[in-house]
């Protein structure tokens, strides 16, 4: 089937096959381009990354004339920054050319801050999630200093309205067969296991079969 592949200098078709790697899509696009596979991001028009070790079957939403986009990346300054807690601070390693929100999954991962209750701030201000690092000062005269602040939500309003419904935040860890991906996410605390799975998929982050999910070594 052939597919187009769009980026910012323009677009160009491929034939692929159902059983085609997207690794090995990538590794043709770097022939094609010369772009280097580890640069490459490819997503669907839905906005999900396609991870290297999916073939194109997996994807639902990769039909014949399906357009997707080539991210390239472009590499920044790496420096290390101080993340400021209440009760502390520690350092992180970090890609100037990163977004906001990219820190704020990595800090969740690391310490378990629910990401949408998550303020970071420079310089007295509070980061966008869309700008990037650099954007925002961090690593230049300003210093390396983050603060990182976890705003109170209201679960109700003060005229008696209704409850907001709860929802957790957890780390879903893929094996070594999906390459080791950490995928946060959020959902409602009433979800099933099945509900989950459903998000995943229709996300292009997990095939339509082929796994199960473990918690505490007991399968769910």
């Amino acid at each position: 089937m052939r597919i187009t592949v769009a980026m910012k200098t323009g677009e160009f078709f491929m034939d692929v096959g159902f059983r085609e790697s997207i690794l090995e899509i990538k590794t043709r696009i770097q022939r094609m381009t010369g772009i280097p596979i580890h640069s490459q991001t490819l997503t669907t028009v839905y906005g999900c990354d396609l991870a290297d070790g999916f073939d194109v079957e997996d994807y639902p939403a990769i039909t014949d004339g399906a357009r997707l986009h080539l991210v390239v990346a472009v590499p920044g300054p790496r420096f290390t920054v101080t993340l400021k807690y209440p009760s502390g601070e520690t350092p992180m390693e970090v890609d100037g050319a990163e977004t906001v929100l990219s820190l704020k999954e990595k800090i969740h991962i690391m310490d378990g801050t629910p990401i949408r209750r998550m303020s970071l701030s420079f310089g007295g201000a509070e980061m966008a999630d869309s700008a990037t690092l650099s954007d925002c000062g961090v690593g230049g005269a300003k210093g390396f200093e983050i603060r990182v602040s976890v705003k109170t939500m209201n679960r109700s309003s003060s005229s008696g309205g209704e409850v907001q419904a709860r929802t957790v935040e957890f780390v879903v860890q893929t094996s070594s067969v999906f390459h080791n991906a950490r995928i946060p996410v959020e959902v409602p605390e009433t979800a099933t296991v099945d509900e989950l799975s459903g998000m995943l998929i229709g996300m292009g982050l997990l095939p339509v079969d082929g796994y199960v999910f473990v918690h505490k070594q007991r399968l769910m």
